[in-house]
């Protein structure tokens, strides 16, 4: 099976991009993933509850957005 995207530049410019740099955006948000959940596994003892919070919070909405799109980064 193939799957051909076809823009008319320069009037598609935007959504040309957006395709173009679908597989970079996939990385950065693979990427924030993991560095929450780092500092969410990881966090040293001398963090404050406050700033480890933000974290976990961080992390949750990351996680609910992802999914509310349907988005799987495990892949």
């Amino acid at each position: 099976m193939k799957a051909i995207l076809e823009f008319n530049l320069p009037e598609d410019q935007t959504e040309y991009q957006m395709a173009n740099d679908a597989s970079k955006m996939f990385s950065v948000l693979w990427e924030m993933k993991q560095w929450l959940r780092t500092q969410v596994k990881y966090a040293p003892d001398e963090i404050s509850q406050e700033t480890y919070d933000a974290f976990v919070e961080c992390r949750e909405k990351l996680r609910e957005l992802i999914n509310d799109s349907n988005l799987n980064l495990d892949q």
